[in-house]
């Protein structure tokens, strides 16, 4: 026999057939080593015995079972490879050309953070997991693949209504799963779902390409919309499918969000970001925040429209005109902002993370705007960060590269791990507030800010404590080596023009107190998710 090839001699036979059959076995491995299938050679038991040259033939055959099985399936998930899906899909739909046939397009939400709070074995487990709830549920005669690391494709032989069913069906068993079913720990939160697209054929003659990327912009609308959720794709574009959405939401109002996006009816405000005793590269920082004209023309909070905004998946839009009327604000004084004299810094929203035309949009605006790029500093979410670190990483590098500086907002309350930091080009870590405000009656918060700081330093980010209200609270944090602070004591928000109209001041140093400045203008201090583009 082979070196894998066992005969298996003695009574039995196949069902239906009813003779009595030897059986020479080879298994059939996978690239890791595993065995993945059986093959097996029958012979009538009054046939000669299997020899060796059996089992060499035997195991010849196997790997080449082997290596079809490896070029055309998925070796985790048991599905068709991505180069072997498109093929059977046109073999499907010919057999069948009147249809119906839709496409699913699913992608496994979070699957970065799962890997990295858990461990890559738990992210495979949640993949395999989903291969074998679609293998079971798919309907005769569709077909499914792996078409990239969390990303899946499905062809349907169904109209619809019933891919709908079925993508919900997906979309809900994923959701229901437990740590435990998947061999996490219960902390950190594990979330599993998945965001679906769903593009039924429009006509017979369809090109199978075109509607698997109908079904693949209807997955990253889902996604853009707070992911766990399925999208039928809408011929319409997106604008269609936001005001569809919009009016299956109560309380968002698309009207009014697009009528102050595009009728003038924002405005950009400022607050100080002043510099410690302590900070080794004592440049002002200012943060963009953002403010809604009442009817009477006054500033007001943006907390409603933002909400509205993040609800109905505008939020990207409300990032770029921030980041245009910031540019032409400053586009006049670009000479004083030459080598970073001052710093302005523009808050970019998860869902801009996810916006494919963002990035590649932003990185142009700040290549072209004629400013110099170490005036800017782009400020993230640590939890969004997070949730999109494939994304954010990458946007992050290329503003880097420009020069811009990055800052990590909220820091100590999410999930970053110190591995997640060290991919991460930053410049600085802005302490969240709730242990800012505690720091002189609480130790836990006083310890937690100390290593935050030390972190920080150790890192060579500089450090920004938020919520700074008392000259107390500021005092207390200069003496334990925070670099920024950012609050009432500091500095109230005032319009940007007012900050544009002294940057010839701040420029030159005259006002770079250590510790804060007296600010201009009124307005509230800047408050967790008031202000924010996100």
């Amino acid at each position: 026999m082979g070196q894998e090839a066992a005969a298996l001699d003695g009574p039995g036979s196949l069902p239906g057939i009813g003779l009595p059959l030897r059986a020479l076995v080879s298994t059939v491995r996978n690239p890791a080593g595993r065995a993945s299938a059986l093959l097996v050679l029958f012979r009538r038991s009054d046939a000669p015995e299997f020899r060796r040259r059996d089992g060499l033939l035997a195991d010849l055959l196997a790997r080449r079972a082997a290596a079809v099985i490896e070029a055309r399936y998925d070796s985790l998930t048991g599905l068709f490879a991505r180069h072997a899906f498109e093929p059977r899909v046109r073999q499907l739909v010919a057999e069948k050309p009147a249809g119906p046939w839709t496409f699913l397009y699913i992608d496994a939400d979070r699957l970065h953070s799962i890997n990295d709070n858990h461990g890559m074995q738990v992210g495979d487990r949640l993949l395999v997991k989903l291969g074998e709830l679609i293998r079971a549920r798919l309907i005769p005669g569709g077909a499914a693949a792996r078409m990239s690391g969390d990303r899946f494709a499905i062809l349907l032989p169904a109209a619809e209504a019933d891919a709908m069913n079925f993508a919900e069906g997906l979309r809900t068993a994923i959701a229901a799963l437990t740590p435990q079913s998947l061999g996490a720990a219960p902390e950190p939160k594990l979330v599993s779902s998945l965001s679906v697209g769903v593009a039924p054929f429009p006509s017979a003659d369809a090109d199978p390409r075109v509607v698997l990327g109908a079904a693949e912009s209807a997955c990253r609308a889902a996604k853009r919309r707070g992911r766990n959720r399925v999208e039928l794709y809408s011929p319409g574009g997106d604008t269609t499918m936001i005001s569809q959405v919009g009016a299956a939401l109560p309380g968002a109002d698309a009207d009014a969000v697009r009528m102050i996006l595009e009728g003038n009816k924002l405005s950009l405000h400022a607050q100080l970001i002043a510099p410690l005793p302590a900070c080794s590269a004592p440049t002002p920082h200012f943060e963009l925040l953002l403010r809604v004209q009442d009817e009477q023309g006054n500033p007001v909070g943006p907390a409603r429209f933002l909400g509205d905004a993040k609800t109905l998946n505008l939020m990207s839009a409300v990032d770029r005109w921030v980041v245009r009327e910031t540019l032409a604000q400053l586009r006049p004084r670009a000479a004083l902002l030459e080598g970073g004299t001052v710093v302005l810094t523009i808050n970019i929203s998860g869902q801009s993370l996810v916006d494919e035309q963002f990035a590649e949009w932003l990185v142009a605006q700040v290549r072209n705007s004629g400013i110099d790029p170490q005036a800017l500093c782009f400020e993230f979410c640590e939890d969004e960060v997070m949730e999109h670190q494939a994304e954010a990483e990458e946007l992050m590098h290329e503003l880097r590269g420009l020069g811009c500086r990055i800052a990590l907002d909220d820091f100590g309350t999410g999930n970053a791990s110190l591995a997640s930091l060290r991919a991460l080009p930053l410049t600085m870590l802005k302490i969240d507030g709730s242990f800012v405000r505690d720091v002189l009656k609480n130790p836990r918060a006083e310890a937690m800010v100390q290593g935050l700081t030390h972190l920080a330093r150790s890192a060579g980010f500089l450090s920004v404590a938020e919520s700074v209200e008392t000259d107390e609270v500021r005092l207390r944090l200069a003496g334990m080596g925070v670099d920024f602070a950012q609050g009432f004591a500091v500095g109230r928000p005032g319009p940007l023009a007012e900050a544009m109209r002294d940057l010839p001041t701040w420029a030159s140093g005259g006002r770079r107190r250590r510790g804060g400045a007296p600010e201009r203008g009124g307005g509230e201090e800047r408050g967790r998710g008031e202000h924010k583009q996100e």
